[in-house]
């Protein structure tokens, strides 16, 4: 059984808008899984702040960490809820913005699609994964 932190906080960038926001805070995760069925993905969950100071969920993006050791550029791209009438005018005149209730939807597009979204940006990634215990005889692993 592993243990640790399962959600975190890395960094905080404060970029003026339109410029891209810049975190290069290592991230340091240790993960363990028992067959390529319950593969690792990382989860990001973007956080935006307004003119006025006030923070909102900027946008949500997932995606599969790669099966192969060695340092990886990804791209995530994020979508964030587009909400109802009223919540749209509430984020504008008061702030904050639509969040998801479950953040499970996150991994799981089928329960997205009765959803309205919007894209959100993109989130580029450098990974370097090790691997332990993953040992490869053609291809497949042992």
């Amino acid at each position: 059984m592993a243990n640790g932190d399962m959600e975190g906080q890395t960094q905080v960038d404060t970029g003026l808008p339109g410029e891209l926001c810049t975190w290069s805070s290592p991230i340091d995760i240790h993960l363990t899984t028992t067959t390529p069925r319950h593969w690792p993905r990382l989860v990001l969950e973007v956080w935006s702040r307004d003119v006025h100071g006030r923070s909102a969920v900027g946008g949500y993006g997932a995606v599969n960490l790669p099966f192969h050791a060695g340092t990886h550029s990804m791209t995530v791209h994020c979508w964030r809820p587009v909400g109802t009438f009223v919540e749209r005018l509430t984020e504008t005149f008061v702030g904050g913005g639509v969040a998801l209730k479950n953040p499970q939807l996150v991994l799981n597009a089928a329960n997205r699609e009765d959803m309205h979204t919007r894209p959100a940006g993109a989130v580029e990634l450098e990974l370097t994964l090790l691997m332990n215990g993953f040992d490869t005889v053609d291809g497949t692993a042992t």
